[in-house]
């Protein structure tokens, strides 16, 4: 019954996020202009409403068209679920954002949105670090996700 209530909670967080994000677009000149691991739907953009609720929603372990629908680019040249998936994957380890080994959607993948939205200092890692993160401060966090903003 709590594991069903912590999906219920988790799902009900990414649906308002999805909501909230929608006209919220990456901008911060400083990211690269290429292409980055990050750029999950392949537009050539890294951007929050996209890219970073596609790690989100899938770090809360949804598949196939629950994963993407809405939030695929239309310009974005991976279009299906399983291509989109294919690139999640890709990131492997690296979306342990936090490092303690373990990746979440409540800590690395609120990190990486809070990122993609230029979020920056005290701002990006208020509350959604784990406690047994090796990355703890803003300065190591945002060294870390700068390196997956490189181009590929």
């Amino acid at each position: 019954m709590l594991v069903l209530l912590n999906r219920s909670v988790k799902f009900l967080v990414v649906i308002m996020l999805s909501l909230c994000m929608i006209s919220i677009s990456y901008a911060e000149a400083d990211r690269a202009e290429k292409m980055s691991i990050l750029d999950i739907d392949a537009d050539g953009d890294v951007d929050a409403p996209t890219d970073g609720l596609l790690i989100l929603r899938s770090m809360f372990g949804l598949t196939d068209d629950a994963l993407t629908t809405g939030l695929v680019a239309s310009d974005a040249a991976s279009i299906s679920s399983v291509d989109i998936e294919s690139r999640i994957t890709m990131l492997g380890d690296l979306a342990d954002i936090d490092g303690n080994g373990n990746i979440d959607a409540l800590t690395d993948g609120l990190l990486t949105l809070r990122y993609l939205l230029g979020r920056e200092g005290n701002t990006l890692v208020a509350g959604v670090v784990a406690a047994d993160a090796t990355r703890t401060t803003a300065v190591d966090i945002e060294a870390h996700l700068k390196t997956l903003m490189l181009a590929l």
